[in-house]
């Protein structure tokens, strides 16, 4: 996989998913603080809060978020290749589950700002897969956003090709299956 590098731009972060009430997406859009950060935050997908999303957007320009509506997943997939690292906000946190975007945007090579809470942000922590912050508290997420701008483009997209490498290696599922197997688990 191939990772482009653009030092001069703004790092972006992205979103993309289901903008429904568990998410908190619109909580999000109106609570972060990126303005005076090199930081985009741009946004994919449809769901319950998507006009209250687009209205603050178009009432608040100065907050550097843009909405891009919904997507097929292959364009989706190729428009995010020119982003850097991927939200994953979940409100309302679901006892024993953990969100696949985790492993989804991992293995395509996205650092992940995790602000859900429960074993994902276990997962991102011990994994190296990039940044917790305690879910619900926008002020450390806000804090956390202040040290991923001062980090720079160029140490995020190095900090790509580690995500990647370590995805292919971890989560890829034939060498799971070949792991079980060799332990006799089956």
């Amino acid at each position: 996989m191939k990772f482009e590098t653009k030092k001069n731009e703004p790092i972006q972060l992205f979103y993309a998913g289901l903008l429904g009430v568990a998410q908190g997406v619109f909580e999000l859009c109106q609570k972060i603080e990126l303005e005076g950060l090199n930081i985009d935050l741009h946004i994919f997908g449809d769901g319950t809060e998507k006009s209250q999303i687009e209205d603050l957007i178009k009432q608040n320009p100065q907050k550097k978020i843009f909405f891009h509506g919904m997507k097929e997943r292959n364009i989706l997939h190729e428009k995010l290749k020119a982003f850097d690292i991927a939200i994953v906000p979940l409100k309302t946190r679901i006892y024993g589950s953990v969100p696949s975007k985790i492993f989804e945007y991992s293995a395509l090579g996205f650092p992940i700002l995790y602000f859900g809470g429960g074993e994902g942000e276990t997962i991102v922590k011990e994994n190296n897969l990039g940044w917790v912050a305690e879910v619900g508290n926008f002020e450390n997420l806000n804090f956390t956003l202040i040290k991923i701008s001062k980090e720079g483009k160029e140490q995020i997209q190095q900090m790509k090709k580690i995500v990647f490498d370590y995805a292919e290696n971890n989560f890829n599922l034939d060498f799971q299956m070949t792991g079980l197997i060799e332990k006799d688990v089956f």
